[in-house]
């Protein structure tokens, strides 16, 4: 038990280094020449943080200060890595932004075993794992709290997660909520005159956008469908007319 989780946190440590350096190098040289590398270590601390997560839950007497931090950075890095912090950030930042923080957990674990430890070692010895104990009680809770508590968490991030990304891509004229997808129009003043911009979604029926232009004013009111121009200027010729 202590050989594994000491090299969960060297695998740790190890897997932000080379993150942080392979995402340096892509501003200066513009190739990743530890891509590879670094996404064995990533895939391998990830399969490791699912036993020691378990481990946390059902046994008594497990580091968990130390441990977990680095299994919820790691399950979150990796499950969840696509929501919603690359949509405003960028992937290159946000790879950036994770390396920089998962190197400064694993340092900082380093550090705490450091001063916690009678021995000033900088990893577990075997005396830090005489003390643990599996409990059924624990083991019940474990489970009992994850179904209750963490799994609807997981959805009710998933989803602020997606209404964030859809608003920011679409320039807040799209916002997902628990009652649907909703759109927001907006009215523009150009050279004195109003640009009723009205965005939808096309899957009603034509009588559906037929209703919704009726509110607009009949006199010098031209309705303009998505995706058609005017490259020929024959608004203006219409109009001269």
């Amino acid at each position: 038990m202590r050989k594994f989780v000491n090299i969960y946190i060297i695998l740790f440590l190890i897997d932000g280094i080379v993150s942080l350096v392979d995402a340096m190098t892509v501003p200066l040289l513009g190739i990743q020449p530890l891509y590879i590398a670094q996404g064995i270590i990533a895939f391998v601390v990830l399969v490791m943080s699912f036993p020691l997560y378990f481990l946390l839950g059902c046994m008594r007497g497990f580091p968990k200060r130390v441990v977990l931090p680095m299994v919820l950075f790691v399950t979150w890095a990796g499950l969840f890595f696509a929501l919603p912090l690359p949509i405003f950030l960028g992937i290159q930042n946000t790879v950036l932004l994770l390396s920089i923080v998962q190197l400064c957990i694993g340092i900082g674990t380093l550090v705490i075993l450091r001063h916690s430890s009678k021995n000033r070692q900088w990893l577990y010895s075997s005396a830090d794992f005489e003390q643990l104990m599996f409990r059924w009680r624990r083991l019940f809770g474990f489970v009992a709290a994850n179904i209750l508590l963490i799994i609807p968490l997981i959805g009710v991030y998933l989803a602020v997660s997606l209404s964030l990304a859809i608003s920011h891509i679409s320039q807040d004229f799209v916002h997902l909520g628990f009652r649907g997808i909703s759109f927001e129009a907006r009215t523009y003043l150009y050279e004195g005159k109003n640009i009723f911009l009205l965005p939808t979604s096309h899957v009603a029926q034509p009588t559906f956008y037929q209703r919704l232009v009726e509110p607009l004013p009949v006199d010098n009111t031209v309705v303009i469908p998505e995706g058609v121009t005017d490259k020929k200027q024959l608004l203006k010729k219409r109009k001269d007319n």
